[in-house]
């Protein structure tokens, strides 16, 4: 709440452009597709869930005029989601992120080898188009 509070009066001072804020609850989701056809939320969010806000408010429905973010295990998740899904998401912010190692740990939701690199971000950044080696 405090969030959009300080986006609103951002507005109404015009220090920034009018903007919408979407802050759904995910509980323990990490944002992500899970493996073994677990929850789609990494779907949820790219897809499912922008139509719904495009169609009601007045969006300006491209990647380069959405941000996504997030804090803790919705950093992590805000960071997979951008690079796995650059046609929708042009900007990306991610505060004191949750980020793993593929020891087993979140096997259930992130999967090892492959799958676990499709869904943690480290991975993800060192093999993005564009990143140095």
């Amino acid at each position: 709440m405090g969030s959009s509070k300080n986006a609103d009066r951002s507005i109404e001072s015009k220090d920034i452009k009018p903007l919408i804020i979407v802050m759904p609850q995910g509980d323990l989701s990490y944002w992500v597709n899970w493996v073994d056809g677990g929850p789609r939320w990494g779907d949820y969010v790219a897809r499912a869930l922008r139509r719904p806000v495009d169609s009601t408010f007045r969006t300006l429905p491209d990647a380069s005029h959405r941000a996504i973010g997030g804090l803790s295990m919705g950093g992590g998740g805000a960071l997979q989601l951008a690079f796995n899904h650059p046609n929708v998401f042009h900007v990306v912010g991610a505060h004191s992120r949750s980020l793993h190692l593929d020891d087993g740990t979140f096997a259930g939701i992130y999967g090892t080898g492959t799958e676990f690199a499709q869904r943690e971000p480290i991975g993800l950044a060192v093999t993005a188009p564009g990143a140095e080696s």
